[in-house]
This record gives C-alpha cells, structure tokens and sequence, in this order.
C-alpha cells in the first residue's frame, strides 16, 4: 500500500538533491529515508532516482511520480485546512472546481485568498484532473466550473469533442500567462541551447496534456529551428526540474519560473517570437446553478475575482503588496535575465493531468 510519507520524502530529494539533506529536513536517518525511498521505487516497479551523478537527479519515471506527488501531498492538506475552515464558518453549500495541476502550481494559491477577501469563506472544492475530463465532469453536472489556461485564440476548445465545447458567453477571462522558452546556464552562465543556433534537445509534455496542444499550434507559425526530442512529462514541475538539470529547453509557464530565471537556474533559451500566449478562462456549466454558485459566477464576469488585464502570477503578488517586475527582454550573448517574484506554493488538489 502506497504511503503518503514516501511522495513527501520524494519531494524532499527532488527539492533538496542530496539523501542526507533530504533526511534531515524529514528528521529521519538517512537509512531510513533510503528504505523509504526504495519501498517508494517497489510500488511504482520502476526507478525513480538516478544515484549515479553529484547532485542526484531523478529519472523520468522519478519526475511522473513526483508530479502527482506534488499534487497529493497538497491535497490533503488542503483538505484538513478546508475542513477546519467550513467547520467554523458553519457554510454548507460547496463549490466545485475542475481544473489542471498546473492552476494549483501557479494560478489557485494566489487567487482563493483574493476570492475570500471579496467574499469571505465559501467552501471551494477544487478536482485536478486533465482538461478534456474536467470538461466532461462539468458536461455531466459533477463540478459547477472549469478553470483552465487556453490559448488566447481559444483554439484549445477546439481539440474537445463537440459536445464538451463550452459557450464563449460561458467563459470569463480571470488572468494571463506566457509559456517560455527556458534552459539551464552552461559553464560560462550563457544558455545552455539557442533556438535557432544548432540542435536544440526539447523537453515536451505528453499528448493529453492541454498546453501541449497551445504549444503545437503555436510551432506551426515559427520559422524552421532544428529540434530534437529529449524527453517527456505531465506535468510542468516536471519539465523544470528536467531544464534546470541541463536536459534540454522547456516552454514552461511564466508564472511558474519567476524565481528560477531571477536566481539564474534557468534562462531563455530564444527570444519573444518563440513566447506563446495563453489566457487562464473559467467556464461555467449551462444548466442553472445553486444561489451561491450563481453568485459566484456573476462576480466572476463583473471582474470582481480576477484580474483580466494581469499575468495569472500577478494575481498572488499584488495582494500581498508586491509589485511584478520582470519584463521581456531580447537575448544577448550572455545570460539575462529579468527579475520577478517568487511563485506561490503549490495549491492542493485532487492529482490529474495538466
């Protein structure tokens, strides 16, 4: 049986990329953290960390679990919060979420403080799954909204079935992102790969995954680059943590990598024509929704609970009284890089697909 403790010892080691710092921020032995580690590798039948280089990484494998780990690990914490929190309010009616694992990453964390704040305590359930099922759940009557990122032509709702192709007079605009083009430094602090200058090893996500198709469409209208795939996963932590190990470029979100860039571990690997971007959408279910929700989605529309005009990680920094500050900037021969604000934490959902 599968222990939580092992997925919260695994992001240890991908956050820490060392067994022995690992071990003392768990406050176990490193034997014991090992062993957990290993029983971890058992239940998935596969190895999750490559032990042979200094610091350790993990393998792809090692990147999936860690993905949902993320996302589990966050979800019952958020539930015990949530519990507590309903519990003292004395409210009863929910709302219901569907939504990627990437909003928890870099969109919910900053917005549902922003929503209390208009609105005071009002039960929120949030589901992860991938997009395509979350429109489905919401089809079906399981969730009242969808909040997902899209491209701005809205072409993503185009890869649903026809009958899960939400309303555009059902959608609300609540912020903006930007997916990159990001790299680790080489020895010089130069990136690692240019686009356009030799073979470039890209990290990709998987085929389901929504920004994978925003990201297809947008290849289709730059110029020639010679590319070369160099790995794959689910979720976008994944593939940050497989740039910032030097594997290759990943279009990763804004919103996402604001302290990666500032801090130099990872840097553009091209300039503002290879950005795509992308609108974060809430989408309503058509059938009448309870009082609360109905509320809800009337302060949605009105503006009340998003900023339409900001980067979905302005969100978060403007309530807590910062100011963003990073700005596009043309490559040169070195490495430069804007400076930001640091990303939220993860927000905790139910584990899914990006």
């Amino acid at each position: 049986m599968l222990d939580i403790r092992w997925l919260e010892d695994l992001i240890a080691l991908a956050e820490t990329g060392s067994f022995t710092r690992a071990a003392d921020r768990r406050n176990v032995t490193q034997s014991g953290f090992s062993r957990r580690i290993q029983s971890l590798e058992q239940w998935a039948r596969a190895p999750l960390v490559d032990r042979a280089g200094t610091p350790l990484r993990l393998t792809n494998a090692g990147y999936e679990v860690l993905g949902v780990a993320q996302s589990v690990v966050g979800e019952v914490t958020h539930l015990r919060d949530r519990l507590t929190s309903h519990a003292a309010s004395g409210r009863s009616t929910t709302i219901r979420i569907a939504a990627p694992h990437l909003m928890g990453v870099n969109f919910f964390q900053g917005w549902f403080p922003q929503v209390e704040a208009v609105l005071g305590h009002l039960p929120l359930v949030v589901m992860s799954l991938n997009v395509q099922p979350c429109f489905a759940a919401l089809d079906r009557g399981d969730v009242d909204f969808v909040i997902c990122l899209a491209d701005q032509a809205g072409h993503l709702f185009e890869r649903l079935p026809q009958a899960l192709r939400p309303d555009p007079a059902a959608r609300a605009l609540l912020g903006r992102d930007v997916l990159i083009p990001l790299t680790a430094c080489d020895e010089e602090q130069r990136p690692r790969y240019r686009l356009g200058i030799g073979r470039a090893p890209v990290l990709d996500y998987l085929e389901d995954c929504s920004l994978n198709w925003s990201l297809d469409l947008a290849r289709a209208h730059w110029p020639d680059i010679d590319l070369c795939h160099a790995g794959s996963a689910h979720y976008s932590d994944g593939l940050r943590l497989m740039a910032r190990r030097g594997l290759g470029v990943a279009w990763l979100p804004e919103s996402i990598t604001a302290a990666d860039r500032s801090e130099r571990r990872l840097v553009r690997a091209g300039g503002p024509e290879f950005d795509v971007p992308l609108v974060v959408q809430a989408i309503r279910r058509q059938a009448r929704l309870s009082a609360d929700a109905e509320a809800f989605w009337r302060d949605l529309v009105a503006g009340r609970l998003g900023r339409p005009e900001a980067p979905a990680a302005g969100l978060a920094p403007r309530a807590a009284g910062l100011m963003r500050t990073d700005q596009p900037e043309p490559l040169t021969g070195a490495c430069s890089e804007a400076r930001g604000v640091r990303p939220l934490n993860s927000c905790q959902m139910r584990p899914g697909g990006l």
